[in-house]
């Protein structure tokens, strides 16, 4: 293996454990710091609600995973457009997610209308906020690890 196959290899590595040690860290700090409320004091309905609502945490990590290797290798081949893909995929495939398959019915069982409405709403921004920063995050340590890769000495 060649000094710059090498180099290529911890870029890509340095992409891979960063974005496994900072980025879910960073998105359960942010569902953490900005919880969704409650919706009933009735324990039957609160739990079908925190069941409904609970993050899956394995499924972001396989998007994040795949996310980060599309973003090391477009951005080592130049290929800026090819983000651009990515994005344009991402973004249709969290649309249909939350169109249809995290479909919530608009009177939620004996849940007080208000408390269901504002947790619908910070659901919802959560749900944006971690999206968001997630994909920056993978660009950026993406960007880095093709830095290291392409620029760093020995």
């Amino acid at each position: 293996m060649n000094e710059r196959n090498g180099l290529t290899l911890v870029g890509f590595l340095f992409t891979m454990v960063a974005g496994q040690l900072i980025v879910s860290r960073v998105l359960r700090y942010m569902r953490r710091t900005n919880p969704i409320p409650s919706i009933s004091p009735d324990p039957q309905i609160q739990g079908q609600w925190e069941e409904l609502i609970r993050h899956p945490d394995a499924n972001g990590n396989w998007v994040g995973n795949c996310e980060r290797i599309v973003f090391f290798v477009v951005l080592f081949l130049g290929e800026w457009q090819a983000v651009g893909v990515w994005l344009a995929f991402k973004v249709a495939a969290k649309w249909e997610a939350w169109s249809h398959m995290a479909f919530v019915p608009d009177d939620f069982a004996k849940a007080d209308p208000v408390l269901y409405a504002i947790a619908r709403r910070r659901w919802a921004a959560q749900g944006y906020g971690t999206f968001v920063v997630g994909t920056v995050l993978n660009g950026i340590l993406a960007g880095a690890g093709v830095l290291i890769a392409k620029y760093a000495e020995w």
